[in-house]
């Protein structure tokens, strides 16, 4: 969203959404441009889409447009049209898009030239820049206006990323063919379920009683294309990172002075963990909150994961997977923000801290583990009796519970063609782990709901992930970086059915902890078992670091 609340438009593909980003952050005087990409940058110190048009129009030397009229209005439209590209497509009629690149690529060639490189619309000095003659709105009798718009918008997009630095964002739509979905139900059809003790429930892993059922839903109730529409409510963009096609969610606050936070998940979730907790975040004074409390959310997938291509290469552990969510943040134009994760997401903070930690105002975890610090003399000494009990019985209990973390770290391939392959068998392996390790008693449904549950799994399952997703512990295994203190302040949220506890001496000899607490309830899966309490700590964490 903008500073104003209005959600970013989807119409058409672009290439440089970053450069709409630019009306968000100071820059140089607009006045002073003297280059098209110079212009558009610049445009950053504009706030609302009519000081957007009134600059673009001063330095172009026309009269002002109100782009409203045109429904092709806003912030969004204004700047994604400069730089919007359809490959070699005949337009069906003038827009706002076509005229502005139009504008701005004639600007850098020879503005005499722009109605001969528009076609039929009316795109030059003195008149409005759309002109609606000729255009009707019968859809049987449009006529077309055959404009290359990549002619127009590919040399100033081209200058816009040499002078400006801009890495190019893309909005991006979740669309699932629907052969996808029918080789899904195909396979769910023919799955051959496994026998089992009588009686032995889920001592073996995940129960047959259960999964029979949650596989019966999925094929015969479960309704993706019911997600797919509640999922792309969400703006989802992606970029290049480092040569990976990262995918993320980017969600504005309205309010003025919110502060940007990335959050990171972890295995096995995703992005999907957090959608309860989006609108508290962004809009608290909707949700009973404070206007001080907003925060712009980025929620990245992971290299790997879901959307986000994998890394070919290897060596993506999880700080590197932190230093492709740090350039992400800088692609945004980020300059200070915050971290929260828990899981994997509370290595990636914790290592954005230990390489950024000018740029990171503070880290909120809610998964912190470890045993006692490298040097410290009686690390016992001082500790509570009831925390020493709590982490004796977690490594204990995790001695028999990191099988799965054993075969991911060291022979994913291997796991990875079962879990690739069947979607009952990628299913149990997920599940298992959310009825384990979350604050549910054994009930997993009192926890999550079936819907939950399997549109996390479709998110592995649809873009065949769970692969590359299994290969982080791999990477992450054979890492030679150390782990330094960190320095950054750092608040702790304890759940207690978190999978990991560490008494709070020991996690302070690794962090600067400024804020902890022990929580009366939740697992690992925080934003998604006590979305209330998650939010509420994060606001009151950062609270003091604005």
């Amino acid at each position: 969203m903008d500073p104003q609340g209005s959600p970013p438009r989807r119409a058409g593909r672009s290439l440089a959404f970053g450069v709409a980003r630019f009306a968000f952050a100071p820059s140089a005087d607009f006045q002073s441009a003297t280059h098209p990409a110079q212009a558009v940058g610049s445009l950053r110190s504009a706030r609302r889409p009519a000081d957007l048009a009134r600059k673009l129009a001063h330095w172009l030397g026309i009269e002002y447009v109100n782009f409203g009229s045109f429904k092709h209005d806003g912030l969004d439209d204004l700047i994604l049209g400069v730089f919007r590209i359809d490959h070699g497509c005949a337009c069906e009629r003038p827009s706002a898009i076509t005229n502005i690149a139009a504008f701005v690529a004639g600007v850098q060639t020879n503005i005499a030239e722009i109605p001969a490189m528009a076609g039929q619309s009316s795109a030059y000095l003195g008149q409005p820049l759309v002109r609606r003659a000729g255009f009707r709105r019968d859809h049987a009798r449009r006529r077309a206006y055959n404009v290359d718009v990549t002619r127009l918008a590919i040399p100033c997009l081209l200058a816009a990323t040499a002078v400006c630095g801009v890495a190019q964002v893309q909005e991006f739509t979740i669309r699932i063919e629907d052969a996808a979905l029918e080789d899904l139900k195909a396979r769910l059809d023919r799955t051959r379920l496994p026998g089992q003790i009588p009686g032995s429930g889920w001592d073996y892993g995940s129960d047959t009683a259960y999964m029979k059922e949650l596989l019966t839903y999925w094929r015969t109730e479960y309704n993706w294309r019911e997600h797919e529409k509640l999922l792309n409510a969400l703006p989802h963009f992606k970029t290049a990172v480092d040569g990976i096609d990262m995918h993320f969610v980017h969600v504005r606050s309205r309010e003025p002075n919110a502060m940007p936070l990335v959050i990171t998940h972890g295995w096995p979730g995703s992005f999907y963990e957090f959608m309860e907790v989006i609108g508290p975040l962004t809009d608290p004074v909707a949700h009973g909150g404070n206007a001080e409390d907003a925060f712009h959310l980025v929620l990245p997938s992971m290299p790997g994961y879901g959307f986000s291509e994998p890394s070919l290469e290897r060596g993506m552990s999880v700080d590197q997977v932190a230093a492709v969510v740090a350039k992400l943040m800088a692609t945004l134009e980020y300059d200070r923000y915050g971290a929260q994760g828990g899981d994997w997401g509370s290595g990636v903070a914790s290592w954005l801290a230990r390489d950024q930690p000018d740029r990171l105002i503070g880290i909120h975890l809610n998964m912190v583990g470890g045993g006692p610090p490298r040097g410290m003399e009686n690390p016992e000494e001082g500790i509570p009796e009831w925390e020493l009990k709590r982490y004796k019985e977690r490594a204990e209990w995790w001695q028999g519970e990191n099988a799965y973390g054993n075969i991911q770290g060291s022979k994913p391939l291997t796991l990875a063609y079962a879990l690739n392959d069947s979607p009952a068998g990628l299913a149990a392996w997920i599940v298992e782990k959310f009825r384990t390790w979350s604050d549910c008693g054994g009930d997993i449904e009192s926890r999550f709901s079936k819907d939950q549950l399997l549109t996390n799994i479709m998110l592995y399952w649809l873009t065949e992930s769970m692969p590359s997703a299994v290969r982080l512990y791999y990477e992450s295994r054979r890492s030679r970086r150390g782990n330094p203190r960190t320095e950054v302040p750092t608040g702790v949220a304890v759940f207690p059915g978190e999978i990991f506890f560490s008494p709070r001496k020991w996690a302070e000899a690794r962090y600067n902890v400024k804020h902890w607490t022990e929580m009366p309830r939740g697992g690992h899966f925080a934003a998604m078992e006590e979305p209330k309490l998650f939010v509420e700590d994060v606001r009151k964490f950062f609270r003091g670091l604005r």
